[in-house]
């Protein structure tokens, strides 16, 4: 089908004066793959440290929602039995976001709006606990336990030029872009992110 379409492309391009639209595309492309094939080297040690910190961080805030509870037994993981403890045992209102299956959501978003209220200490203490929780798993999950890392040393990200609107690149596997930063958290995991011997990595 690219084969056959192609010609009429080429020719509409060439009349429409758009062929270095095409050609920086190729260019954009070629960067892409080289991105890929080159990866970005880890520091292992720096890997395991970040692990063992995040997970710790974890407990502490299971602990700290535990206190919370009063006894009760609730795993942060479970979306239902957070939802349950919130809305139903907690008779806390539920704010007006839902699940694609119409149940009230118990997303970052909805903690949040819950955050707003005048919440009772001990529930505001579970959801800031909560909180905590899902930003050290998700951290541990999408930059740290779940690295490929090739027998290079290196992670491969992929690359995308087409699959954002603005035209900017896009990455996944990971996503390398959202690694958090010192803003967001002074021992950040961009130091697991090493140059080669004799590279640099610069920041602009």
């Amino acid at each position: 089908i690219t084969a056959r379409i192609a010609p009429k492309l080429r020719d509409e391009m060439l009349e429409s004066n758009q062929l270095q639209v095409f050609q920086g595309d190729l260019e954009l492309q070629r960067l892409a793959i080289g991105m890929h094939r080159a990866g970005i080297a880890i520091d292992r040690g720096e890997q395991q440290r970040h692990a063992s910190r995040l997970s710790a961080m974890m407990r502490v805030a299971e602990r700290q929602a535990s206190a919370s509870t009063e006894g009760a037994s609730i795993s942060l993981g479970s979306a239902d039995q957070v939802r349950s403890y919130l809305y139903q045992r907690r008779k806390i209102y539920p704010p007006d976001i839902y699940t694609p299956l119409g149940e009230a959501s118990v997303n970052k978003d909805a903690l949040y709006e819950l955050l707003r209220r005048d919440l009772a200490p001990r529930d505001r203490g579970f959801v800031e606990a909560l909180l905590d929780y899902r930003r050290s798993q998700k951290a541990l999950t999408a930059f740290v336990s779940n690295l490929e890392v090739g027998p290079d040393g290196r992670i491969h990200a992929t690359w995308n030029p087409h699959s954002v609107v603005c035209g900017r690149l896009s990455c996944s596997s990971p996503n390398l872009q959202t690694v958090p930063s010192t803003k967001q958290d002074p021992d950040s995991l961009r130091s697991m992110f090493i140059a080669a011997p004799g590279r640099a990595l610069v920041g602009a």
